[in-house]
């Protein structure tokens, strides 16, 4: 009981005459490799037959062998790559993967695509602005390890929001009894907003007021991870006249003047010292 078909006997007939009955013949029993999952080990049995023109041998019983094929198929959906995938709004672009099977099923499998928020943005909305193509992928036994490219996008809502973690559900369904009944296999989707970077005022208004001496601490952060260093430089311009002789960028100080982000510390925030140094003129207020 078993497949059958996984053994191969050599020889399949052995031979014995009255010059070579005492001496032993040796069969090699082959389990053969093959790419399919059965879900357990199985056991082979080989049971001889035998023919011979002497009454005494002729259609004798012989013990049977069994053998216990240890399967080292294990059945799966793969996801390429497998530690994620990062998607940012509004790129024309997208991000893509591929999904193939790890052995080759008995009959047809389709794998069911469902997406799922995990982790909300700061506008508690649902990511209905993060889409996946295709809801069905389908793999037959001639095609079962040929990789199937799903895509990605998402919208720019036009919403500064932090990212957004969601994850693509792979359900298999078939009616081979090991990929009918696989456990559902999740990526993660972590969707950024569009790269620019985020200054913060401690009040939240557009403008603010800052005495000569005094000290404005403003945060800074990335908006998305880049693709290389980024440094952000603090600059001032004015937009009022003044009758004060000097340059009134030279009263606006950045503590620090630059601010380097990279991929590692992307998403810090980072807070900044911009001061308004004291002079001894008296002149206009000034934007």
């Amino acid at each position: 009981y078993g497949q059958v078909a996984q053994v191969s006997i050599s020889p399949s007939t052995l031979t014995f005459t009255a010059n070579n009955a005492k001496f032993a013949q040796f069969v090699s029993v082959t389990i053969l490799d093959d790419s399919i999952d059965s879900g357990e080990d199985r056991v082979v049995r080989i049971e001889p037959t035998v023919t011979s023109a002497d009454p005494r041998y002729d259609a004798r019983f012989m013990s049977s062998l069994e053998i216990t094929v240890q399967e080292n198929d294990a059945a799966g959906v793969v996801l390429t790559p497998v530690s994620g995938v990062e998607l940012v709004e509004g790129d024309a672009g997208g991000a893509r993967y591929a999904v193939r099977l790890s052995t080759e099923p008995v009959d047809s499998v389709e794998v069911r695509l469902q997406r799922s928020l995990v982790a909300a943005s700061t506008d508690q909305g649902l990511g209905s602005d993060f889409s996946v193509s295709g809801a069905i992928l389908t793999f037959t036994p001639a095609a079962w390890n040929t990789d199937q490219t799903v895509e990605l996008a998402a919208t720019d809502d036009g919403v500064f929001e932090d990212a957004e973690v969601h994850e693509v559900e792979h359900h298999s369904a078939s009616s081979d009894p090991v990929y009918g009944s696989l456990p559902m296999v999740r990526l993660n989707v972590t969707v950024f907003d569009p790269p620019g970077v985020r200054l913060s005022l401690p009040s939240g208004a557009p403008a603010y007021t800052l005495a000569e001496g005094s000290l404005l601490q403003p945060t800074v952060r990335l908006a998305s991870p880049p693709l290389a260093g980024t440094v952000v430089r603090i600059a001032t311009t004015t937009t009022a006249s003044t009758s004060y002789l000097g340059d009134v960028r030279d009263q606006i100080v950045g503590e620090p003047p630059v601010v380097v982000f990279s991929r590692g510390n992307w998403s810090n925030v980072v807070v900044l010292g911009v001061r308004a140094t004291p002079d001894s003129f008296a002149e206009p207020d000034t934007d």
